[in-house]
This record gives structure tokens, sequence and C-alpha cells, in this order.
């Protein structure tokens, strides 16, 4: 079995897909029964929008691992904060993708991953161009999760787009989705068919733990002894941080609480410039660090914030940074409704609160300052649920189950 991955964003891009895929990759090259692995993604660039790496001139550069090849292709980098930039991004990583791809030994599956969508049309017109079968990996709804933020407004271009979502999903042989809620969607927008729509969680690398004493503390000296607030992850407009300020604003008076926000993205200075409106001294921004970085903050947290902003689009996603969260154990407050609450709920592995409400996240927080056997039980099942439904073992196994099941 020779398997073709189309991805665009890809590690040491810190973006779930990309995670996803580079995990499956792996696990796949160690399958007998797979002889080949391509992966085709672009020169890392996100989410600053300036190239890692100055081998971007040379338009493609494959490194060859075992079984995996990973082909980085040419990509106008963007920023996020341009739809103009935003878009030639996407179109620029169509364009080169295709060409690599064309130029690969016929795989017997292509995977693409969306969002961006038109990662999801190159790797399908090479599967059409290979004689391959095709499976579509979606991992937000579009382009009606950028409807709802706004990001495309233009009438013509939503139903060139909403045409676009469909013929991926009519010409796919298998179709997965990162939540249960998400396979009535798609097998919604595709009646009558018999294509196969399968939930595949992002999933998540179990960590071996050990005792916290032993993991270098990295928050300031002077934050040490306090009760640490963590967001890290992408400062974007879905993410709706200026909740999280309002939150830090309600509870400046208690000195013995401190938020640390980690990260970069497009919203990050307006965030700045209002936290310095509100004259926070309890909120500290700093810039992204590496993973091994971030994962002694996750050991060292008090609790961490997965906040979204109140959306019907959202309410069908798994934020994926809550199962790295829960892995670690830490206690988290998710903000978003819909099927995270659920499974937060069900599992009773942290606190959910309404989405863009500041009231609800400063009592979350005071909760998990207060009571040490609420902390005490959430890290226990979080701990649990993630190696039970999230570990990456489990769903890579999975997937490949459904990829043979497709060839067979």
């Amino acid at each position: 079995m020779r398997v073709a991955i189309f991805s665009q964003f890809f590690p040491p891009e810190m973006e779930p897909s990309g995670f996803m895929f580079d995990s499956l990759s792996k696990y796949l090259s160690k399958i007998e029964q797979v002889s080949k692995i391509d992966v085709i993604s672009g020169y890392p660039n996100f989410p600053k929008g300036k190239f890692i790496d100055r081998k971007w001139y040379s338009f493609f550069r494959t490194k060859r691992k075992k079984r995996i090849d990973l082909h980085n292709v040419y990509v106008f980098p963007s920023d996020n904060k341009s739809n103009i930039k935003r878009i030639v991004n996407y179109t620029s990583f169509l364009i080169f993708s295709f060409i690599r791809g064309a130029f690969l030994k016929a795989p017997d599956i292509v995977i693409a991953t969306s969002p961006p969508i038109f990662a999801a049309l190159s790797g399908l017109l090479v599967a059409k161009l290979k004689g391959s079968k095709f499976v579509l990996d979606i991992r937000d709804i579009w382009p009606e999760s950028a409807v709802q933020m706004g990001n495309i407004k233009n009438k013509f271009i939503i139903n060139l787009l909403e045409k676009l979502e469909l013929f991926l999903y009519k010409n796919s042989d298998l179709i997965t989705v990162a939540t249960p809620g998400m396979v009535g969607i798609v097998k919604g927008k595709i009646k009558n068919s018999e294509i196969s729509v399968e939930y595949i969680p992002c999933g998540v690398k179990i960590p071996v733990l050990e005792d916290k004493q032993f993991i270098e503390n990295p928050f300031l000296e002077e934050d040490k002894s306090k009760f640490c607030v963590l967001y890290a992850g992408l400062h974007g407009h879905a993410q709706d941080l200026s909740t999280l300020l309002d939150a830090a604003h309600k509870l400046r008076k208690n000195k013995n609480i401190i938020f640390y926000l980690i990260g970069d993205g497009p919203d990050k200075q307006r965030l700045i410039e209002y936290a310095n409106n509100l004259n926070l001294d309890n909120v500290m921004f700093l810039d992204p660090v590496p993973r091994e970085k971030i994962r002694k903050y996750f050991q060292h947290t008090d609790c961490a914030i997965v906040p979204l902003r109140d959306l019907d689009v959202f309410k069908n996603v798994y934020p994926s940074k809550t199962f790295e969260l829960m892995s670690y154990g830490v206690p988290s407050i998710v903000g978003v409704g819909g099927e995270i609450e659920k499974l937060i709920n069900r599992s009773n592995s942290g606190l959910v609160v309404r989405p863009e409400n500041h009231e609800d996240y400063a009592q979350a927080i005071l909760k998990y300052a207060t009571d040490h056997n609420l902390v005490s039980n959430i890290r226990t099942n979080a701990i649990k649920t993630a190696k039970l439904e999230f570990d990456y073992s489990v769903v890579n196994k999975n997937f490949f189950s459904l990829l043979v099941k497709i060839l067979n």
C-alpha cells in the first residue's frame, strides 16, 4: 500500500491537523503492508507568516526518513491578518502541491485534510490523475465556519466554495470528521450517498508523567507560588481572548491569581493594547515556545483555558488543545459549548462555561483555586479519558483499519 497525504500545515508549525498526520504517517511507516508514505505540505511559516528557514527558495524540497518522504512546496506566506494574503497562501499551496503530487509514483490512497479546502482539492485532483482512492479528512466544516466568522462575505464566493465543498464530498471514497456531531452534518449534505462518513478525532500523544518537582517550573520566579491560569495557542479572532482578559480584570484584586497568554496570531497586538487599556498587571503575554517547554507549563499550571467564540459552527468541533491538556491532567475550563461540552460533562474531565462570558470564566477559575478535591478528581478523569479515547495509538489504528476497508 502506498499512501500520499496532503496537509498544508505540518510540524514544526503548531497546527493540530499537522501533528495528527505527522503521527499517522509515522504509524503507517511501521506497518508491513504500507510500502511508502508521501507527505506534501507547505514550507513552514504559520502563524507568523515568516518562513522558518530559507530553503523555500528552491520551491520544492524532499526529506527522506525510512519509508516517509516529506515534500515541502512553496507557499506564499501569510499571517492571517489579510484575507487577500490568506487566499494567495491557500492558492499557492493548491498549485505547487498539485505539481509535486503529479510527479509522485501513483499512490493507492490519497488523504487530504481540510481546511484549507484548497489543500483537499489538490489531493482530489492528484487522486483523479493517478487513479487513487481518495480520503477527505474534515477538521472544520468549511466554508461555513469562515462565513460565520465573517471572513467571507461575498455571496458569489460563498456559493462557489459551497459547490466546491459538495464536489469534494461526492468524489470521496471515504470522509473522516473530527467530532461525532460532524458525521450527521456531512451526511446531511450528501443525501442518499453510499459514501462512508467516519469519526476520527485529532488525537494526542500520551506523555509519561513525572513528579512535577523534578520538572523545571517555567513560570517567572515571582509567580511560581501564585495560582497560574494558562492560555497557550493561537491568538486569533475565533478564540475571543478579550473575554479572558475581562475575566482577569474581574479577578485583578486577587493578587494570588496570574494569567499567562502564550502564543502568537493576528489578534495578539490588539489584545495587548486592550490589556493595557484595562491596566491589567495580572496578565503576561509571552511569545510562542517550543513544544518541550509548553509541556513544562502544562505540568506546572493550575488551570488552562480553551475558549472559542459563541458561534453555531463551533458547537460541532473538538478544540484539539483540550486533548493535550487532558493527557497532562490539566484542570481545564472550556468555553465552547456543543460537542466538547458533552464530552467534558460525560467524562467529568474539566469545567464548562458559556462562551464569551467572562463572569463564568472568573467563577470557574475561583472554583479551581479553592476546591482541591475537585482539582484532584478532574486530573484523574482527564488523564483516563485521554488514554481511552484520544491516544494516537488508538486513533491511528482506527484510521488505518478504514484505509484497509476502502481498498478491499
